[in-house]
């Protein structure tokens, strides 16, 4: 029986947060033996699961401007585990973030913003991450668009929108969500 993911404490105190994962959890798999995971909730949680040992360790909180919400993703690339915070307004300093992990809880580094370009909204449910040899691709969800990017690891680009009609029948498609 796996062991369920605990509840954490408000950053800076030791007061408990009684919150279980919701909108704005993702977890990713390191291709070894951990699980990374956010609770998202509305709280900056991030956590390991060692599938050998069947712990979980809380990591160094989220640094976002805002608490995960919906559209919060995660990807694990090259030894770090790169974090789509989502909910975060035009006025944040990023919502995209590289996790290096280590012994005790870790770092976090601010990276290069996920465009909120053309709509200037936010990655809302439906937004995800997935990499791709050495790419990471974000999809913009939650808008009337479908917007998709690519991450090359220093550059955001945005591609050719996901259409929401089918190139051959013409049938509506859904938006992201």
């Amino acid at each position: 029986l796996m062991e369920s993911i605990p509840f954490g404490y408000k950053p800076g105190t030791i007061t408990i947060i009684r919150k279980y994962p919701g909108k704005g959890a993702a977890l990713c798999w390191n291709g070894a033996n951990t699980i990374y995971a956010t609770k998202g909730n509305g709280t900056y949680e991030f956590w390991a699961y060692d599938i050998l040992t069947n712990t979980w360790t809380q990591k160094a909180y989220v640094p976002a401007h805002k608490p995960l919400k919906g559209g919060t993703s995660l990807v694990f690339k090259d030894g770090k585990v790169y974090l789509l915070a989502g909910g975060q307004k035009a006025d944040a300093p990023t919502n995209f973030f590289e996790f290096t992990p280590s012994a005790d809880t870790g770092t976090w580094t601010q990276m290069l913003t996920a465009p909120l370009t053309p709509d200037n909204k936010v990655y809302k449910d439906g937004s995800c991450l997935t990499i791709l040899g050495t790419t990471i691709y974000a999809l913009k969800g939650g808008g009337a668009h479908n917007y998709f990017y690519e991450f090359d690891g220093s550059d955001w680009t945005e591609l050719e929108t996901i259409p929401l009609r089918h190139p051959q029948t013409g049938t509506q498609k859904p938006k992201v969500k």
